[in-house]
């Protein structure tokens, strides 16, 4: 019997952020159970308006022991979405070297890259009594309308949050400051892997996150842009508030974000760079900031939603930069990283850094017979590869920032900062001083991929209460020499 269409008894609510890395189960319902076999479902991605399939059809059979009951666990496919990578980032990896412009730091939406707004089609499979054969019934339901996204909260914090706040999300309820009735969302915390410092202090009363920065680097901050929410209109925006030595305020900025997939202001990941070099090119200094910014120690910045009327925000967490003017490192070395929200991080290291070879080697045996010559052959290697082997060890830091550094040892994507010129080896480590204003005016922001060695991070401690990071790395990419 045709014109019967599932019921969905379980579905993710609308409008929501699902974590791929997470379970994301439906539930469907056939009422009369009558002939229907199984429930065909199609997951479908917003692409510019235009509804796409993804993935082939799949076919849920009944429950064992629940006749009419039928599930789906669709994350695993939904994950096979692409997947955005560091070449994503706006003016990151192409050669760039200048930060925003016309007043807007330079911003990079993820959309249809690492976040996707998805539905599930479903409808009944069923054997015709009359023809005796097996049918797709025509008649569909439709899920909600949600959006996925490739991140997971630390497992403890998210089982607590989770429990605490009697949510079934656990990834978006970790990220997010507010989570309406309604399905709508807003307020989102910032993606990193940094250790956020709950302890209040003159700068905000929730506590924030510290990070020194150099006069010349980059920093993408990643955050989620919720929904618009109702009644009231909320406007993104990431605040910045320039600070002297002394803890005085200098000057306010507020850098409006993008946000939306298309037309509907629904769910997105956003990436700004905050960076002190693109601050500087983005704005004009304020009198109490200084001729280029001298005035300024450090800045914070903060995400908020604000209302039309200016009266009303909804703040997240904070971020303190601390300006550093005196690095005199040798062993600069600058990382970015997918962290486990699925943002991206950076960060810089100083200290030691040695390099070894690795040389791999595939060898045969031939037998030298006829017109063998004193040239010839008998073992060689038919193909070698040439590797290099990188060990840091990073300046002393906190017990914070040793923590935040050593994640870099758990993502699958990480890169390195490097200098191209034929001069220098095609590294990051050169003399700061010496080469940082030379190196912002030529190749960057060029990062090559790396592999971290596995079980090689390791946090020691120093005799002045801070700690040091050291781990080994490797090119992604190896030398290939001519074969045999």
């Amino acid at each position: 019997m045709a014109g019967i269409a599932p019921t969905i008894q379980i579905q993710p609510k609308k409008n929501s952020l699902e974590s791929t890395l997470e379970p994301i189960l439906f539930q469907f319902a056939v009422t009369p159970v009558g002939d229907t076999l199984n429930v065909i479902s199609q997951l479908q991605y917003n692409f510019n308006g235009v509804w796409t399939d993804w993935g082939g059809k799949m076919r849920s059979p009944s429950v064992l022991g629940y006749s009419g009951s039928y599930q789906l666990q669709v994350a695993d496919v939904l994950n096979s979405l692409p997947k955005g990578t560091a070449k994503g980032i706006a003016q990151l990896g192409n050669g760039a070297c200048y930060g925003g412009a016309m007043g807007a730091l330079p911003q990079t939406y993820w959309h249809n890259k690492s976040n996707f707004e998805v539905r599930l089609v479903c409808q009944r499979e069923f054997l015709d009594a009359t023809t005796g054969f097996i049918e797709i019934d025509p008649t569909t339901e439709t899920s909600n309308v949600f959006n996925i996204h490739e991140g997971s909260a630390p497992r403890l914090q998210a089982l607590w949050s989770s429990s605490y706040n009697d949510f079934t999300r656990s990834f978006a309820n970790y990220i997010m400051m507010t989570f309406p009735t309604d399905g709508t969302q807003g307020g989102w915390l910032w993606l990193t892997d940094n250790v956020y410092k709950k302890r209040s202090d003159q700068y905000t009363r929730s506590g924030l996150y510290r990070t020194n920065i150099r006069d010349s680097e980059q920093f993408f901050i990643n955050t989620f842009i919720g929904k618009v929410i109702s009644p009231l209109t909320y406007v993104p925006e990431c605040q910045i508030i320039t600070f002297a030595k002394n803890g005085t305020p200098l000057f306010q900025r507020s850098v409006a974000w993008a946000t939306g997939f298309g037309s509907s202001p629904l769910n997105g990941m956003n990436t700004m760079d905050v960076g002190f070099r693109s601050i500087k090119e983005a704005f004009t200094p304020d009198p109490s900031e200084g001729t280029n910014f001298a005035y300024v120690d450090h800045y914070l910045v903060q995400n908020r939603l604000r209302n039309a009327n200016n009266n009303g925000y909804i703040n997240s967490n904070a971020w303190l930069f601390k300006v550093n003017r005196t690095c005199k490192g040798k062993g600069y070395q600058r990382f970015l990283w997918k962290n486990q929200l699925g943002g991206w991080d950076m960060f810089s290291s100083e200290g030691k850094l040695e390099t070894r070879r690795k040389i791999q080697r595939k060898k045969f045996t031939q037998r030298l017979e006829g017109f063998a010559t004193i040239d010839s052959y008998g073992q060689n290697h038919w193909l070698n590869t040439e590797s290099e082997i990188m060990k840091i060890e990073s300046h002393p830091m906190t017990n914070a920032d040793a923590i935040w550094f050593s994640k870099i040892g758990a993502s699958t994507l990480v890169y390195l900062r490097i200098d191209m010129n034929s001069e220098f080896n095609p590294q990051s480590f050169g003399d700061f001083n010496s080469y940082e204003n030379w190196r912002d005016s030529g190749l960057c922001n060029q990062y090559t991929a790396i592999i971290i060695l596995s079980g090689s991070i390791k946090v020691m401690n120093t005799s002045k209460g801070l700690q040091k990071v050291s781990f080994e790395y490797q090119f992604a990419n190896n030398n290939i020499f001519p074969r045999m």
